[in-house]
């Protein structure tokens, strides 16, 4: 295979705004990799003004994601559900570096004083929504980093002074993810798999991939164009990660008919 026909098949995207300055884009990238595998990457990103989520004036936004937020005071978080090991080797890097099983990392505002108290409540309310075992994220499987993973986004001052303290990090390597994970994962898009790229998204098919790996995103940037601001927005990003033989999936590939 040609190096160019190797380093990108296809490219589909789509943008749908509304308003109160609210955003929503999604994309598919689909490319060959270095053997005969497919990547199939979707992204799905959802901007809000950070007023509305606080004032619980969900559009867009997914309202679970909101209330998480406001409730556990979260500056960041990042969620991932892994299944099979990415070759790097033969596929390249990877576009979202995720470990394999379940992976929670949460950075937790500056009025947090009891930091694994609510990492506990964090996971327990995670784990009852995606249907996966993070409520076991306890002090066994977490730990709090200091010199190390640094903010995604903007973030209060005294939460990013490197000191550690309001974040925390866990991982569950032997969690086996299935099919219920990829339902309410995707009803946290705005129009949940009813209508655009989602719509492809078949739960049994993409569990008979060599590899898949679903991802949550939180956190705050400057509206567009600008490099610092004092009101940021909240960004929610979605991700799916695919490995698989083409040759399983003649002519239909994920779509379900």
């Amino acid at each position: 295979m040609k190096t160019v026909e190797r380093a990108l098949l296809v490219l589909l995207a789509a943008v749908s705004a509304v308003h109160c300055n609210e955003s929503f884009h999604e994309e598919l990238l689909i490319a060959p990799l270095a053997s005969t595998d497919l990547m199939s990457h979707f992204r799905f990103t959802t901007v809000v003004p950070l007023v509305a989520s606080q004032m619980r004036d969900f559009g867009l936004l997914s309202r679970f994601v909101g209330e998480l937020r406001d409730a556990h005071q979260l500056e960041e978080l990042s969620v991932s559900l892994s299944r099979g090991v990415w070759d790097e080797e033969r596929w390249g890097y990877s576009p979202n570096n995720n470990p394999t099983g379940a992976e929670v990392r949460a950075r937790f505002g500056p009025r947090v004083d009891d930091v694994w108290a609510e990492w506990s409540s964090l996971t327990n309310a995670l784990s009852g929504q995606l249907c996966a075992s993070l409520n076991f994220l306890d002090t066994t499987a977490s730990v709090t980093p200091k010199y190390t993973y640094s903010p995604l986004g903007v973030v209060n001052v005294s939460t990013a002074d490197g000191g550690g303290g309001g974040f925390v990090r866990g991982t569950l390597p032997g969690e086996n993810v299935c099919t219920e994970n990829l339902t309410p994962w995707k009803k946290m898009l705005p129009c949940e798999a009813k209508q655009g790229l989602a719509t492809l998204l078949n739960a049994a098919s993409v569990h008979r991939t060599k590899y898949h790996a679903l991802g949550l995103q939180l956190r705050k940037v400057c509206p567009k164009g600008v490099e610092s601001c004092s009101n940021p927005d909240l960004e929610f990003t979605q991700t799916l990660t695919l490995v698989s033989d083409p040759n399983l999936f003649p002519g239909r590939f994920f779509i379900n008919k």
